[in-house]
């Protein structure tokens, strides 16, 4: 295990893997807070996560800079669950933190299930209305999954925000309530209806 630093404040630990050809990062880890740039030289937000999902694809999480995040947005004009997404409200059976479906997905799943269904999501249009190119590739705003949005909240004093605000994630918890990361510091859940702040995060495969 290793420990990370920001100056010379500790960040947090590391899982290190031993794969055989030396210690190696692997799958969903903590990485080295690193600021990002776009194509035109524009800083827009911090790489803070590594994130591996069920098919075994590792993705670069990058939380974009606080000028492109928005408050009080709901996560679907209604309230009902949100077909082909799993629930995931029970520690033992079906625990968040085991989630492996990306941001991206996620995302893409709450979109068209709102387009099919006459609703609307706030916070996932906020989220695509973001995009940067990077590496000559343009990459669209995603609303974090619940280990992603985890893994801000962890690291949020170091991303320099004015203040403390609670976001959602787009991990479906039960058929009426979404998870979303509290100002004060831990997941929680609210009605899906409900307003609160939006993280856009950019997933880039490795």
């Amino acid at each position: 295990m290793a420990i990370l630093y920001c100056g010379n404040q500790k960040i947090a630990p590391v899982i290190i893997e031993d794969s055989g050809g030396g210690s190696t990062p692997s799958g969903t880890t903590d990485v080295p807070l690193t600021r990002i740039s776009d194509d035109g030289g524009n800083e827009i937000g911090t790489h803070y996560m590594n994130f591996q999902d069920g098919n075994g694809n590792t993705f670069k999480v990058i939380v974009l800079d606080f000028q492109y995040t928005t408050t009080w947005k709901n996560l679907c004009s209604n309230s009902g669950a949100i077909t082909n997404m799993p629930l995931y409200s029970n520690l033992l059976s079906s625990n968040n933190m085991l989630a492996k479906e990306t941001a991206t997905q996620n995302t893409q799943v709450i979109l068209d299930w709102c387009s099919a269904n006459g609703f609307t999501s706030q916070a996932c249009t906020h989220c695509r209305s973001q995009s940067f190119t990077i590496g000559g590739v343009t990459y669209y705003g995603q609303l974090p999954n619940s280990l992603e949005a985890l893994f801000i909240g962890k690291n949020y004093p170091f991303f320099n925000p004015p203040y403390a605000n609670s976001f959602w994630s787009s991990t479906q918890y039960n058929s009426s309530n979404g998870l979303y990361m509290s100002s004060g510091g831990y997941l929680s859940t609210m009605g899906k209806t409900g307003s609160q702040g939006v993280f856009p995060v950019l997933e880039i495969p490795l």
